[in-house]
């Protein structure tokens, strides 16, 4: 006897994809500066130092006096000595009186007189006379700086762009294979 037998394959449908990447390409310039500046500048001014040196009280110190300044000297020195000899005349005279009295001896006035004693000589110069004034040099120092003028000019991008593609396909179409056999079998 005879049986049919069916056979059927079948291939699915396959869809493949060439995909082709963006390509991004930006090219700029650099930007083109210019920078101006005025040097700067200056100003020194300078104020000379002076040194005053008065030595009036050094040289009258030394006994190199104007004729002035001598005479009034003199003059205030014999008003102090009148004094002085004036006020001894009379402490001599109250001596003289208590002697009369009997209240002191002569021998007290002798050991008065002999025990006074005067200052040794000194030599009259003294530095601390000179009056000695001194002004530094000053110096006045003026910047002027002036602004930079800055320009800048920048260049625009240059931007290529190559799109992407998306190509579909297929790469096998379904399809469906039916085969029909007959065998001869014994049954």
């Amino acid at each position: 006897m005879r049986i049919p037998q069916i056979r059927i394959s079948q291939g699915f449908t396959q869809i493949d994809m060439n995909i082709q990447e963006p390509k991004v390409d930006i090219e700029q310039q650099p930007a083109d500066i210019s920078i101006k500046q005025k040097p700067p500048e200056i100003t020194v001014e300078r104020i000379r130092g002076s040194l005053n040196v008065d030595t009036t009280e050094a040289r009258a110190n030394l006994d190199l006096k104007s004729a002035a300044r001598r005479i009034s000297e003199f003059a205030d020195y014999a008003s102090e000595q009148l004094t002085e000899y004036i006020v001894a005349k009379s402490q001599e005279g109250d001596q003289l009186m208590k002697i009369g009295n009997k209240q002191t001896s002569i021998a007290n006035q002798i050991n008065n007189r002999r025990l006074e004693t005067k200052e040794p000589y000194k030599l009259p110069y003294n530095p601390d006379y000179m009056n000695i004034r001194f002004t530094p040099d000053k110096l006045n120092i003026e910047w002027n700086i002036s602004k930079p003028e800055v320009t800048v000019t920048p260049h625009k991008p240059e931007i290529n762009l190559i799109r992407g593609q998306v190509e579909t396909y297929i790469k096998q179409k379904n399809w469906i294979n039916v085969e029909v056999n007959r065998y001869d079998t014994e049954v």
